[in-house]
């Protein structure tokens, strides 16, 4: 069965390869949504954790410690949408019938807080996936709830395989979009086994040039007030 991975900016890209028989995935922070500055972001969080190991932690330490801040910083920041392609490619989906999940990283702790972002960037019914909320059989705890599965520690093909076990899904075409490619890579193999037709896509709208260290140490100071990009590089200026 083939499979195929690509890397686009724009996420519309992907339109073209949606059929009949696609079941759509989505991944949610930096593919649906972003923080409205920089703390906060998957950027951020990787360039914490170095910078806690610089200064002597483990890296499990240091990533226990950027975790706890990335979700305290989760309840209080704005998000954006990455790109109004966002909508038009939602509304194609919605127009075709095609089945959509959300497949993410994040606890089933914030999953209320996930689909209040959702909503404020009117993307709250981006997920169609129609079943009751309940709990999967994964090695670590993992949720399904408003078509999206909440991942937590586990990888995103054992929660994914959980979710089609649990519900007797058993897609022919998978699509998927995740800014991280190991992920894409993940589903890659799961689907290749299962003989099931898989094209990723590695959306990288929402990348590294963004990041400036700077603004995130002015920001990490200020917390827990939220201090947008302008106001930090303003204050870094004076």
């Amino acid at each position: 069965m083939s499979t195929y991975i690509f890397e686009s900016k724009k996420i519309e890209s992907i339109v073209d390869f949606i059929d009949s028989e696609t079941f759509f995935i989505f991944d949610i922070d930096h593919t649906l949504i972003e923080t409205a500055q920089v703390i906060g972001s998957t950027h951020w969080e990787k360039h914490f954790i170095r910078r806690q190991m610089d200064q002597g932690l483990s890296y499990e330490d240091a990533s226990k410690r950027s975790f706890a801040l990335w979700k305290q910083i989760q309840k209080s920041t704005e998000v954006r949408t990455i790109e109004n392609g966002i909508f038009r490619l939602v509304s194609f989906l919605k127009t075709h019938n095609i089945p959509t999940l959300g497949l993410t990283s994040r606890d089933h702790d914030l999953m209320d807080l996930t689909f209040d972002q959702l909503k404020k960037v009117n993307l709250e019914n981006v997920f169609n996936l129609d079943h009751p909320p309940h709990a999967l059989e994964a090695e670590l705890e993992c949720h399904f709830s408003r078509g999206a599965v909440f991942c937590g520690d586990n990888p995103k093909d054992i929660a994914l395989k959980a979710l089609f076990k649990k519900n007797d899904i058993a897609p022919k075409k998978i699509i998927f979009i995740d800014d991280q490619k190991d992920h894409l890579y993940e589903l890659e193999e799961m689907a290749y086994h299962a003989e099931i037709e898989y094209i990723g896509m590695q959306y990288t709208a929402s990348n590294h040039e963004r990041f400036n260290s700077d603004i995130a140490v002015i920001q990490e100071k200020h917390l827990p007030n939220i201090l947008s990009d302008d106001e930090a590089l303003k204050l870094m200026q004076n």
